[in-house]
């Protein structure tokens, strides 16, 4: 047996026992670095922030199906979501859109019709299979 095959299949191996552990922890979400976004003055998000007592708002992103944005503690909006109702969603959303956002829409997908597909199996990954949960700080 070669080395670059016996390395291959000692990797492999490695990787399905960490799943393994993994998926019997209940495949908890994997936490990512917090991100701090400091929002320029005159975006509308800014003056959000600002209406806050702590002048700080929290979203979490967890892609086990929940988003929660709270600010000093207090839940300000909760979402529960599945991949089918957050593609239904964004598809609603695009065609509402005002101007032609849906039009060049059509075009991307037109030019890269795989696009679409790969969407949808990339969050089915990131929910059914190795879901994560990443959070965003905004600041004036």
């Amino acid at each position: 047996m070669s080395r670059t095959l016996r390395v291959t299949l000692i990797t492999l191996g490695v990787l399905l026992l960490l799943y393994g552990a993994f998926y019997l922890l209940g495949r908890p979400a994997i936490p990512l670095p917090t991100i701090r976004y400091p929002v320029p003055q005159g975006q509308t998000l800014h003056d959000l922030v600002l209406a806050t007592g702590s002048e700080e708002i929290k979203l979490n992103l967890n892609t086990k199906g929940s988003l929660n944005i709270t600010s000093a503690g207090e839940e300000l909006f909760k979402l529960n979501f599945t991949p089918q109702t957050l593609a239904t969603t964004l598809d609603l959303a695009l065609k509402l859109a005002p101007g032609d956002t849906f039009q060049a829409y059509q075009q991307f997908v037109d030019r890269f019709p795989v696009y679409p597909y790969l969407l949808r199996y990339t969050g089915e990954l990131f929910f059914h299979v190795l879901p994560v949960r990443f959070s965003v700080i905004m600041t004036p």
